[in-house]
């Protein structure tokens, strides 16, 4: 689900900077046929910078805005993207795996040593839970806006544009391809930013987006004291339509 660039993305840029926005019209020509299947193209060739996986875990810049975050042109204020975590798998009533690492998060010049505790229980063929503990380990009170990402595969697009639900207890997202509906339930109220992960490719027919899953975002702020621990959990569950 990564977007990443393309070789066939030079083209497009390439004849965006000779003769303009491709919101004019559909066809033009380059040193080939250019064609787009819609316009405005050359305005999505996002590209991330990190591998779109699940439960990856972001300390957001305090200034960041959903469109930023779609964008994946915005700051983070942790080390936890692009780092390992500790693996221990664990039985218990249902097979669990805890992931945990110790790293930092900046509030502007200072830093605070950070833990993030996940737990993954598998409670049933159909369902599945995390419970997260992150605890201020090092350093005085610091003010953290963290969000959970979780990047999801469907039969099809329902959606074009970023999407805020604000305080939500639950997400629900119904796949009529497949007859099915994916719930996450979260123990309390959550912030959530929602929207495609599109690709732009060159197709026979030209340029054109090409739907690759669905990101959401989880998140919330949080003022944690020295030692303090916050604690949250969610379950994510696929059930039929």
């Amino acid at each position: 689900m990564t977007r990443r660039h393309e070789g066939d993305h030079k083209q497009l840029l390439e004849f965006v900077a000779h003769h303009g926005a491709t919101d004019a019209a559909p066809v033009k020509t380059i040193h080939d046929i250019v064609r787009v299947k819609e316009p405005g193209l050359e305005k999505r060739l996002f590209v991330d910078w990190y591998q779109r996986t699940s439960l990856l875990d972001h300390f957001l810049h305090p200034d960041t805005k959903i469109d930023d975050f779609y964008r994946c042109q915005y700051g983070e204020q942790g080390d936890f993207i692009k780092t390992g975590y500790q693996v221990d798998i664990m039985e218990d009533k249902h097979p669990q795996i805890r992931l945990t690492r110790l790293g930092s998060v900046w509030m502007g010049d200072q830093k605070n040593m950070v833990s993030v505790e996940k737990t993954l229980s598998l409670t049933d063929a159909k369902e599945w839970q995390v419970v997260y503990r992150i605890q201020n380990v090092h350093g005085p009170v610091c003010l953290m806006w963290f969000g959970c990402e979780m990047n999801l595969a469907f039969s099809s697009q329902d959606k074009q544009d970023p999407i805020e639900h604000l305080q939500q207890t639950q997400w629900l997202r119904r796949d009529h391809g497949y007859g099915l509906a994916l719930k996450a339930q979260f123990d309390l109220p959550m912030d959530l930013w929602e929207f495609p992960l599109e690709t732009v490719s060159l197709s026979e027919e030209g340029f054109e987006r090409t739907y690759q899953g669905t990101m959401l975002l989880a998140h919330s702020k949080m003022s944690l004291q020295p030692g303090q621990v916050w604690i949250r959990s969610w379950r994510i569950g696929v059930h039929p339509e």
